[in-house]
C-alpha cells in the first residue's frame, strides 16, 4: 500500500493527493487478459469511482438532485406549498440560465482546418473538409446538443458529447452525437485535468431482447442470468441496465492501446470486448499515427470544463451552485414579502350577535383569517375595521438585493437578460453594462469553444474510419447557388490541424449588422447582395440578381419575369408527359414556353427517356409550335378600338423553333403549311425516326428549323 505523498495540510490537499496516488498499485490490462481479469479491472472499480465522485467537493449525486430541482422551480417543499397556498419561488437562477445559455450557444462553432501543405491541392482539400465537418455538425443539430450540454455544465458541474458510427442512418450509415445523461457517465477517479482517463464508463438501457441480439454469443448466459427459461415477450421486453466502458491498457508488448467493453456487472459477466473500433489499424504504429487523424484511438466523449482548480477531471463547482444559497435567501424573503401583502386591506371583528360565521365571510368577501366574529351587543359596533400594517420597504429592499446578488453571481444583470432596464441610464450606458456582463461569460465561451474544437477533431477521425464510400454534401456557396461536396476516408488528409474560429459561438448582433450595412449602402462601398443578406431579406441572391436587372436592362427583366412562370409551366407539361399523362390545354404559349421545351430535349436527360416518352414529348411540342405561331398571326392582324393595328413589339415573340428529333415528314409539311397534323388513322403508329441519343451513342443532333409557310 502506498503512503500519500502530502503537500498540504488541508483535507482538501490530502482528498487530491489520493487522487493521484491510489492505494492499489495500478495493474496494466490488455485484451489478451481473461475476462476474471478484466473484470477484476473494470467491474469491480465501477463502485469505488462512483463513490470518490460523490464524495466531497464534488458531491455529484447530491448536485443532480438538487440543482436539478432548483433549476425546474421545485425549491419549496409539498407541505410548505400546501401551507402557503402556492409556490412563490422567484426562479432568478433559472433566468440567469437562459441568459447565459443564450450567449454562449448563440451560434453552431464553426470548424477551421489548416491544410498540412501549401499546394492549391491541399487548400481545397482542407476546405472541403472545413465545409463537410460544419455541414455535418449542423445536419446533427449539434448547436441545441451543445446548449443542452452547456445547460448541464452550469447546473451539475460536468457535461458530455458521445459519437458513434450507427450503420443503420442514411444510406451507407453515418456518424450520429448524442447528448449523455451525466448521471450515465463515470469517469476514472484517477484522470486528471483534461486528460484521457483511463476509463470511461457509459451506462446503458436496453431491453433482454435487445441486448441478446446485440451480443449473440452471450445469449444464453444472458437468459440464466435474469431468470429466463422460456424466452417470452414479457420476459424479453424487461429493460435493463448495462455498461459500455472504453478503457486505456496496455498490450504484450508494454505499448498502450485502447479499448471498449460491454458487462453486466451486478453478475460480473463480460459481454464482449474489441479494441478500439475508432481507429485505422495498419499493423504499424509509426504509420497509424500518419494514417489516422489523431496520434490516440479517441475515447467517442466530449467533455466540457468550466470552473475547475485544475486537480481534477471534473468541475468542483459551478455558477448555479454558488448562487443556490442566494436562491433560497430570496425565496425566504420573498415568502415574508408575500405573507404581509396578503394582509394589507386589513382585518374585519364583527359581533356573533349581528352576524353568523357563514354570513360574516359573505359580507366582508375576502377568504379565511380576515373575519373573526366577538361576543358583543352593541349593533352599533357589529362590524369594524382593524387597520393594517404597512410593509417594511426593507423587507422590498431585501428581496432586490438578493435579486441583484444573484444575478451578479451568475453575470446577467437584468440588461443583459432582456429585461427593461431599472435605472434612467442611458442606452449607451445600458450597452456598455450588457458588453461587460457578456465579458463575465467569455471564459465559458472559451471552455465551449475548446470541447468543440475536440468534437471536431474526434468527428473527422470517424469519417476517416468509417467513411468507406462516397458521402456527399449539399452546402450553398458564395453565389447562391448549391454546391456539392464529396467526401471519403481514403481522400482525406489526415494531417490538417483542426480548430475553432474565434468566437464563432456569440450570437450575431443582428441590429449593428443591419446599421453597418446602411452605413455602407450610403457610402457605396457594398454590393446589393451583401446588403441584402446583413439586412436579413429573404432570397437575397434572387433579389440582387432582379435589381441588376432592372437597372441595366429593363425589358430583360420584365422578360425573366414572365419567363419564370412559363419555365415552371413547361416543366410541369414534360412531367406530366413523361408520365403517360395528358397536359391541360394553356391559353397561350410564348417564346419562353417553348424555348424551356426546346432546351431540355437537348439534354441528356431527354436523351435517356424510354422512346415512347420522347415520341409522346415531340408530337406536343410540334402541336404547341403549330398553336403558338396560329396565335402570334391573329394578334399582329387584330385591329384595335380605334381600328388601328398594333405595332409590333420591341421583342416580337419568336414563333420559329427548333424540334429535336425527327418527326414524320408529311406531318412537318402539314405544320409548315400552317394546318393541323392528320389524327392517323385507328391502329396506324405514325412514323417516327431515331431520337437522339439512339444511333449507336452519337451526340443528340437538332433538327433544321421548319420553314415558315405562305400564311406566316
Amino acid at each position: 500500500m502506498r503512503t500519500p505523498y502530502q503537500v498540504g495540510n488541508g483535507p482538501y490537499d490530502e482528498l487530491f493527493n489520493q487522487v493521484y496516488l491510489p492505494e492499489e498499485e495500478y495493474e496494466a490490462f490488455s485484451l489478451s487478459m481473461t475476462d476474471d481479469v478484466l473484470n477484476k479491472m473494470l467491474i469491480q472499480s465501477l463502485d469505488k469511482n462512483i463513490e470518490f465522485w460523490n464524495r466531497d467537493p464534488w458531491k455529484l449525486q447530491e448536485t443532480d438532485e438538487k440543482n436539478v430541482k432548483f433549476f425546474l422551480g421545485d425549491q419549496m417543499d409539498a407541505k410548505e406549498i400546501k401551507r402557503e397556498g402556492t409556490n412563490g419561488t422567484d426562479n432568478r437562477l433559472f433566468t440567469a440560465t437562459r441568459a447565459i445559455l443564450s450567449y454562449a450557444t448563440g451560434q453552431l462553432a464553426k470548424p477551421e482546418v489548416s491544410p498540412s501543405r501549401s499546394d492549391a491541392q491541399y487548400v481545397r482539400m482542407a476546405r472541403s473538409m472545413q465545409t463537410a465537418l460544419y455541414e455535418h455538425a449542423l445536419q446533427e443539430h449539434v448547436d441545441v446538443k451543445v446548449r443542452s450540454a452547456a445547460t448541464n455544465l452550469i447546473i451539475r458541474k460536468r457535461a458530455f458529447l458521445k459519437l458513434r458510427y450507427d450503420p443503420n442512418m442514411g444510406a451507407y450509415g453515418d456518424i450520429v452525437t448524442e447528448v449523455c445523461n451525466p448521471e450515465d457517465i463515470i469517469i476514472d477517479r484517477n484522470a486528471k485535468f483534461m486528460d484521457n482517463p483511463n476509463i470511461i464508463y457509459h451506462r446503458l438501457r436496453c431491453s433482454v431482447g435487445e441486448l441478446t441480439l446485440k451480443f449473440p454469443n452471450k445469449s444464453a448466459a444472458i437468459k440464466q442470468a435474469f431468470g429466463i427459461k422460456q424466452g417470452r415477450f414479457t420476459q424479453m421486453a424487461n429493460f435493463i441496465t448495462y455498461f459500455e466502458g472504453w478503457f486505456s491498457y496496455y498490450d504484450n508488448k508494454g505499448i498502450p492501446r485502447e479499448g471498449v467493453c460491454w458487462f453486466l456487472p451486478q453478475f460480473n459477466m463480460i459481454l464482449d470486448k474489441m479494441p478500439n473500433p475508432n481507429w485505422v489499424y495498419t499493423g504499424n504504429d509509426a504509420q497509424d499515427k500518419q494514417t489516422n487523424v489523431l496520434f490516440v484511438p479517441p475515447k467517442p466523449f466530449v467533455s466540457f470544463n468550466y470552473l475547475n482548480l485544475g486537480h481534477s477531471y471534473i468541475d468542483e463547482t459551478s455558477l448555479f451552485e454558488q448562487a443556490r444559497p442566494l436562491q433560497e435567501q430570496l425565496n425566504r424573503r420573498n415568502k415574508q414579502f408575500n405573507a404581509n401583502v396578503d394582509f394589507m386591506n386589513g382585518r374585519y371583528v364583527g359581533s356573533k350577535s349581528a352576524f353568523s360565521e357563514e354570513d360574516g365571510y359573505k359580507f366582508v368577501n375576502r377568504g379565511a383569517r380576515t373575519m373573526a366574529l366577538v361576543d358583543s351587543d352593541d349593533v352599533g359596533k357589529a362590524v369594524q375595521v382593524l387597520t393594517p400594517s404597512t410593509v417594511s420597504p426593507q423587507v422590498f429592499e431585501s428581496v432586490q438585493d438578493f435579486r441583484q446578488e444573484i444575478d451578479g453571481m451568475m453575470g446577467t444583470p437584468s440588461i443583459f437578460q432582456g429585461a427593461n432596464p431599472e435605472s434612467n441610464d442611458t442606452l449607451g450606458r445600458d450597452t456598455m453594462v450588457k458588453q461587460q456582463a457578456g465579458m463575465l461569460q467569455d471564459d465559458l465561451v472559451r471552455a465551449i469553444t475548446v470541447g468543440m474544437e475536440r468534437y471536431y477533431q474526434i468527428l473527422l477521425q470517424m469519417m476517416r474510419v468509417y467513411y468507406t464510400d462516397d458521402y456527399w454534401f449539399s452546402v450553398k456557396g458564395s453565389d447562391g447557388k448549391q454546391d456539392f461536396i464529396m467526401l471519403n476516408g481514403d481522400s482525406i488528409d489526415a494531417n490538417v490541424k483542426i480548430t475553432v474560429e474565434t468566437d464563432s459561438t456569440l450570437p450575431v448582433d443582428k441590429e449593428a449588422i443591419r446599421a453597418t450595412a446602411m452605413e455602407l449602402a450610403a457610402m457605396k462601398m457594398i454590393d446589393p447582395l451583401s446588403l441584402l443578406e446583413d439586412l436579413g431579406v429573404p432570397d437575397p441572391e434572387i433579389r440582387a440578381e432582379r435589381l441588376l436587372k432592372m437597372q441595366m436592362q429593363p425589358f430583360v427583366y420584365m422578360g425573366s419575369i414572365m419567363q419564370d412562370q412559363d419555365n415552371a409551366d413547361a416543366e410541369l407539361d414534360i412531367q406530366l408527359l413523361i408520365a403517360d399523362k395528358e397536359p391541360s390545354e394553356r391559353d397561350s404559349y410564348d417564346e419562353h414556353y417553348l424555348g424551356y421545351f426546346n432546351n431540355f430535349m437537348t439534354l441528356n436527360r431527354f436523351a435517356m427517356l424510354p422512346l415512347e416518352a420522347k415520341q409522346r414529348l415531340v408530337s406536343f411540342l410540334a402541336l404547341v409550335q403549330h398553336q403558338a405561331a396560329q396565335s402570334a398571326q391573329l394578334q399582329e392582324a387584330m385591329p384595335d378600338a380605334a381600328g388601328m393595328l398594333d405595332a409590333p413589339p420591341l421583342y416580337p415573340p419568336k414563333t420559329t423553333v427548333r424540334l429535336m428529333g425527327q418527326v414524320d415528314p408529311n406531318a412537318a409539311g402539314t405544320l409548315a403549311s400552317g394546318s393541323l397534323p392528320q389524327t392517323p388513322a385507328p391502329g396506324v403508329q405514325p412514323p417516327v425516326g431515331p431520337m437522339p441519343g439512339e444511333d449507336g451513342g452519337s451526340s443528340p443532333q437538332p433538327a433544321q428549323p421548319a420553314q415558315p409557310g405562305p400564311n406566316a
